[in-house]
């Protein structure tokens, strides 16, 4: 049930009948706004004719939504985003406008960004989407466990160096590929 006495929305900005909406999502969704300091623009909560099959958006009361932080870099949106519930994060760089979708599904937290090839999972993949580095995001909340530094170590050795594959010239499991997908802005942040 969408909540009528949030500080930062109103029932409306859900774009959602009021009981398809999970009242926690929404309180999650206006505390986020508070600590990002500026105003969240909401895209999308519940959709039952649209998105994949087997979308959070689809569930009822739903517990997704596709929202833009306006006014603020995606790096600053994202290491917000990273210290709260969101069990499901996702980056949109081809929107208008840059944004996110964020949902509280139970168990390991899922990272993807959306690119002109399809998605491609992954924390470092969004994270360096978005201009962050594992050090920002330690900075920005709860330390990771132990369990996420060993598997990020892991993974960083497996996808340490330069390879060619699939992908074209890929540096760091990030592809060429995947890079001009994302445009000059975001696939080249330090213009090199």
């Amino acid at each position: 049930m969408i909540p009528d006495n949030l500080r930062h929305f109103t029932p409306a900005d859900f774009k959602a009948p009021l009981s398809a909406v999970d009242t926690s999502f929404c309180y999650d969704l206006d505390a986020l706004c508070e600590t990002v300091g500026g105003p969240i623009r909401i895209n999308c909560t519940y959709d039952p004719d649209g998105h994949a099959a087997g979308s959070r958006h689809k569930i009822r009361p739903c517990d997704a939504g596709d929202i833009v932080v306006l006014d603020t870099p995606p790096a600053v949106a994202l290491r917000a985003i990273l210290a709260g519930p969101w069990g499901g994060v996702g980056f949109y760089p081809h929107w208008n406008t840059p944004g996110f979708h964020l949902d509280k599904r139970s168990g390991p937290r899922k990272y993807w960004v959306r690119s002109a090839d399809g998605y491609v999972y992954g924390l470092a993949v969004l994270l360096k989407a978005v201009g962050l580095t594992l050090a920002d995001v330690e900075e920005a909340g709860p330390c990771p466990s132990d369990a996420f530094r060993a598997a990020h170590a892991f993974t960083a050795k497996a996808e340490a160096g330069f390879t060619h594959d699939a992908g074209g010239a890929t540096s760091f499991g990030i592809s060429i590929r995947f890079l001009r997908g994302l445009g000059a802005a975001l696939g080249d942040i330090d213009h090199d």
